[in-house]
């Protein structure tokens, strides 16, 4: 038979033996709300980035700044 403990997942071992097992959703949310910032400022910046590109590459100085 198996043991009960091996079939909790690893975050409920880890967050049990540091104390805020009480506050996993709380952490869940802050953690995918950390990622979904993250992806929109990475696209905010690749978009800027392909802005300034394409500003160089069609010679337009003035919209590069």
């Amino acid at each position: 038979m198996v043991d009960a403990r091996a079939l909790r997942h690893d975050w409920h071992n880890i967050l049990g033996r540091i104390g805020p097992l009480a506050h996993d959703q709380a952490l869940a949310r802050l953690a995918k709300l950390t990622g979904v910032l993250l992806i929109v400022a990475s696209w905010i910046w690749g978009g800027i980035l392909l802005r300034r590109q394409y500003a160089r590459l069609s010679g337009d100085v003035l919209r590069e700044s």
